[in-house]
């Protein structure tokens, strides 16, 4: 039987890697030498196989990919590094355990089948999440002239956090069930925190940011997950964060085993929260004299992340049309609705929509329809989100390994109506339209750092190509906001 000997959070920026950050690497300096210990503490254990989650491997709305081939090798040449390589051998064994274990709790997990592979270009290859880690893990293997563990390649889902969480105890099963008696395996965590700590930082700075980070460090302080499985959509969009689910799996893979923790180090140098953590089974039994008992949280109900049926079906239009090359049919789309009358009848009318996109609280595409153009709401809704994440024109077009870290917004357009004064807009209750000749602009309401009727319609105008002193008209409209 496996037996577990800790796990890690790293976080995966490419920077701290010399040959990456070519001297930068020095300003995340508690980072890179926190990363050095635990990958040294790591090897010290002498893991005979390692797993890996990261949030950066393809991601499938309610499938965990488990990719363990002969060999798996990744490199940082996106990002100029022509130099480093890891390479660690695969360990088909314990990934078909994993699976077989995930599936007694009616979790999906496991390989893609050739085709699949070669849709997503999958030979082996290790993404960034990965690839950054297990870059010190490599050298301190050599540092201790020992051989190399075996690797297991685990991805995030769509799946809410709960399942992350269940996902991980179905995994401290499957490391019980495998391999030789006492055979140790490691867990390595791959996320980075909050991307949004600094307003000159690339992502710009949210207050939920810094508390984001803070109930991270928390949690690894009081060996507590609770507070981080309740987090709501919003608060981890508006952190901007990519490393909770692979937190969670390393909580779920520990539920009962007495362990103790402690941060290694925290810093947010480029506005981007770095966090290295360490998780070490304390020995014994769970109850026993000195030893906490591990207690399982108050996990929410299974099922898919909390989202209302317009949102959903956009998510599974864009879903769909990436991953499986087509549009979703009419029983789908009933499927979504679930017997919500409400949203069935409003489903059937003919409205205009917006959809919006957003990855880690960053827009990541916006298209809609203020008129409708489709028979009827739900094939608005599916147009218009499969335009948003593939031809809005401000961005490239979302790829497969993007689509878990999507949360979508459909705004139904009520009727614009004429505005005679600037007195009756209000940015946080109307959208405005303006209009000048054959151009115009159109802003939605109620959206982050547009407060002002000034600030409205300067965006407007300027969506529109329209200068301020030319004459224009304007119209504003309400909306229906569904999440």
């Amino acid at each position: 039987m496996g037996r577990f000997i800790g796990g890690w959070l790293m976080p995966h920026p490419p920077v701290v890697i010399p040959g990456v950050g070519r001297g930068r690497e020095r300003d995340a300096s508690h980072t890179l030498d926190a990363m050095r210990e635990a990958a040294r503490a790591l090897v010290a254990r002498n893991p005979r196989a390692l797993l890996l989650m990261t949030p950066h491997a393809p991601s499938f709305s309610h499938h965990f990919l488990v990719s363990s081939p002969e060999t798996l090798a990744g490199d940082l040449a996106s990002f100029g590094d022509m130099k480093d390589r890891v390479s660690f051998p695969g360990c088909p064994s314990l990934a078909e355990t994993i699976t077989r274990e995930a599936a007694r709790d009616g979790l999906s997990a496991g390989p893609l089948d050739e085709g699949q592979r070669r849709r997503f270009r999958l030979d082996g290859d290790l993404d960034h999440g990965a690839t950054v880690p297990l870059w010190f893990v490599a050298e301190a293997v050599r540092e201790a002239e020992c051989h190399s563990p075996c690797l297991v390649h685990l991805s995030i889902s769509g799946s809410d956090l709960s399942d992350h969480y269940r996902y991980g105890r179905a995994t401290a099963r499957a490391i019980a069930a495998w391999g030789d008696p006492d055979a140790p395996v490691g867990l390595v965590a791959s996320g980075d925190l909050s991307h949004r700590l600094l307003a000159d930082g690339p992502y710009g700075y949210h207050p939920e940011g810094p508390r984001f980070d803070q109930a991270v460090q928390e949690a690894v302080r009081t060996g507590d997950p609770g507070p981080l499985l309740h987090m709501t959509d919003r608060q981890r969009e508006q952190a901007g964060e990519c490393g909770l689910r692979s937190i969670l799996f390393l909580f779920g893979l520990l539920e009962a085993v007495p362990f103790r923790s402690r941060v290694l180090s925290y810093e947010g140098p480029f506005g981007v929260g770095y966090c290295v953590a360490e998780f070490l089974p304390s020995g014994g039994k769970a109850g026993e004299a000195g030893l906490p008992a591990a207690t399982a949280p108050d996990l929410p109900e299974p099922g898919r992340r909390q989202e209302g049926p317009l949102a959903a079906l956009a998510r599974r239009a864009l879903e769909t049309r990436i991953l499986e090359g087509r549009r979703p049919n009419r029983e789908e789309i009933r499927s979504v609705v679930q017997e919500d009358q409400g949203a069935e009848a409003l489903l059937a009318a003919q409205r205009g929509a917006f959809v919006c996109i957003k990855s880690d609280g960053r827009l990541r595409g916006c298209i809609g329809t203020v008129h409708p153009i489709q028979p009827d709401l739900a094939r608005e809704i599916v147009e218009n989100a499969i335009s948003a994440g593939l031809r809005d024109p401000r961005f490239s077009p979302v790829e497969a390994g993007e689509l878990v870290s999507l949360s979508y917004t459909v705004d139904v357009m009520g009727d614009p109506e004429p505005v005679r004064d600037l007195s009756e807009l209000d940015p946080g209750t109307y959208g405005v339209i303006v209009r000048c000749g054959g151009r115009s602009g159109l802003l939605l309401p109620d959206l982050e750092g547009v407060d002002s009727v000034a600030e409205q319609l300067s965006i407007a105008l300027s969506k529109g190509g329209i200068r301020p002193d030319e004459p224009y008209t304007i119209q504003r409209f309400r909306v229906d906001r569904h999440t």
